[in-house]
């Protein structure tokens, strides 16, 4: 029998490290569960705090039974725990779960005030010998927060969340493009065969479908921090689009990752002016043999496809200049959607986005801006 779920200390960290690595099927010195990671997810302060609300926070951070799950009223404090271990009667480490602590911001939100508290799931596992304890933890994580969501989370979890009411609301295109041929010689993902057609295939493709010439410039300016600068950026793309918060406090952190050293940048147009920011990182694959770009996160102060393709073909230069092997981007709007093609880049699959909002506080109509910054997708 589990005892009490408690809230993670750093004590716990080389013990959590083993369980998820040894739970997941993963090869020693995983980066997701590499200890500096766990604690830079789930110990590190992100400054300066933030709440959804000015009044004071609550304490709801107690036993699952008889909790209530419906929490529009709860404040949430974005310096709660990240994430809760359950252990056994003697101790040892038999659940895990890890919060991303975030809200839904947007004008189509007006009703609630702009914002919507949320949590995404992470490092979500249970030992096989305690079948309860994975819906223990979810529990315990819903505590106090009004919506959940998910977005491309396994099919067991799925299956689980489906059950506690997660619904689906989308399917978010994810788009690559091959910078370096070099990508399907190393990669050890498909048979060698599969890979010599598609590294045809992608050759053919650059002089059929080659990136269409973009009508205006975006330059990349390179920061070591994002600031207040952003704010008007992120004020102009609510009234589009439903987003995840976009602070200085939540980018920075990104920044800090302590594996792959992500990075930050502002988007300048011709004129000089500030058009968008955007986070990149460039992550190790099948033991260093290819690397994956990403962009983590791009937002701009436009819908205009013009803008959008100037900045994800910079960006997309900036990947192959750091040595990434492939470009991915995700794509939730129309405006990235076409901006990513014109740029050359194919959508290779798609990951389901799951709601789960029992008080219906987000309307079924609304559009949803989504990028790996979601989750822990920027940097695995």
């Amino acid at each position: 029998m589990a005892r009490d779920i408690q809230t993670i200390t750093l004590e716990d960290i080389p013990e959590l490290s083993r369980f998820l690595t040894v739970g997941f099927d993963a090869p020693p010195g995983a980066s997701f569960a590499a200890p500096e990671v766990l604690r830079w997810k789930y110990l590190d302060p992100v400054a300066p705090k933030s709440r959804l609300s000015d009044k004071p926070s609550k304490s709801h951070f107690h036993s699952t039974s008889g909790a209530r799950d419906e929490a529009a009223t709860v404040d949430v404090d974005f310096t709660g725990p990240l994430s809760f271990i359950a252990r056994d009667e003697t101790g040892r480490i038999v659940g895990h779960l890890g919060l991303c602590r975030t809200a839904f911001e947007g004008q189509a939100l007006t009703a609630h005030g702009g914002q919507v508290s949320t949590i995404h799931i992470i490092d979500w596992l249970g030992s096989r010998d305690f079948r309860s304890v994975g819906i223990s933890l979810m529990r315990k994580a819903h505590e106090g927060v009004a919506t959940q969501f998910g977005l491309g989370v396994s099919q067991a979890a799925l299956v689980v969340g489906e059950r506690a009411g997660y619904e689906l609301r989308s399917l978010v295109p994810v788009y690559t493009r091959v910078l370096r041929m070099g990508y399907w010689l190393r990669s050890r993902e498909l048979n060698f065969v599969t890979r010599a057609m598609r590294a045809a295939r992608d050759t053919a493709s650059q002089w059929t479908q080659p990136a269409v010439v973009p009508r205006m410039t975006i330059t990349l300016k390179r920061i070591s921090t994002f600031g207040a600068e952003i704010t008007p950026i992120v004020a102009k793309a609510k009234t589009s689009v439903i987003l995840t918060r976009r602070d200085p406090a939540r980018l920075n952190a990104l920044l800090g990752f302590p594996q792959q050293a992500m990075t930050g940048w502002h988007l300048v147009d011709d004129t000089g002016q500030l058009r968008g920011l955007a986070v990149l990182n460039v992550i190790p694959k099948d033991r260093g043999r290819i690397h994956t770009g990403k962009i983590v996160d791009c937002l701009l102060d436009d819908i205009d496809v013009t803008v959008w393709q100037a900045a994800m073909l910079a960006l997309t230069r900036e990947l192959a200049r750091q040595g990434a092997d492939l470009a991915q981007a995700y794509a939730s709007t129309p405006w990235t959607v076409e901006a990513l093609r014109q740029c050359s880049y194919k959508s290779r699959f798609a990951v389901k986005f799951h709601i789960r909002d029992r008080q219906a506080l987000i309307p079924r109509d609304a559009m949803f801006y989504l990028t790996p910054l979601e989750g822990d997708y920027a940097y695995t």
